[in-house]
């Protein structure tokens, strides 16, 4: 039998003080029932977090994520083989989250140049 797909989610957030990256497998469906679905996974495993205080935050976002990519590559080498990471999660104010999805794909995009990908 095949192994089953765990999926790594990265939660990213940015107050108005700090800035936080977290990787977290997502796991099996949880055993129990709690009738409307409100739990329906049972498993997480946090993997890597980095955070920073940082009175603009932002400003410090690419370099916090090259930070948090270089921990996660190194705790979990597989972790592109075994199908990345399968979505970003980002919280905060709908203004932050906007803000931090942009440098988000900017500092991707410029990873993504520098590798020779399309």
């Amino acid at each position: 039998a095949g192994s089953v797909y765990v999926p790594t989610v990265v939660l990213a957030g940015l107050t108005a003080d700090g800035i936080e990256y977290t990787a977290v497998q997502v796991g099996s469906p949880n055993s129990q029932s709690f009738g409307d679905g409100h739990c329906p996974l049972g498993e997480f495993r946090v993997l890597a977090t980095v955070s920073y205080r940082h009175a603009n935050p932002l400003a410090i976002a690419k370099k916090a994520l090259g930070e948090f990519t270089d921990v996660v590559d190194e705790i979990y080498p597989e972790l592109e083989d075994e199908g990345g990471i399968a979505a970003f999660v980002t919280y905060g104010t709908i203004a932050s989250q906007l803000a931090l999805k942009d440098s988000i794909t900017k500092a991707l995009t410029s990873i993504r140049g520098e590798n020779g990908a399309p």
